[in-house]
């Protein structure tokens, strides 16, 4: 029987640009993802500073494993 895909790690937020954060760069190696095909890693919503932040990481394809 084969094994469900393991969701893919994603850097914590502190540590990626703006750009990575709202999904225009990869999250993984910052390859701008603007008219290529990319992977949405979903939003996640993290707490900063005392305040709900949502954000929308992608990953490149060579990065996602695909």
């Amino acid at each position: 029987m084969s094994q469900p895909p393991q969701p893919l790690s994603i850097p914590p937020l502190g540590s990626l640009t703006e750009d990575q954060i709202r999904g225009a760069t990869c999250v993984h190696c910052g390859t701008p993802l603007a008219g290529v095909p990319a992977v949405d890693l979903g939003e996640r919503r993290t707490r900063r500073g005392g305040r709900l932040v949502r954000w929308f990481p992608r990953a490149c394809l060579r990065d996602a494993g695909t």
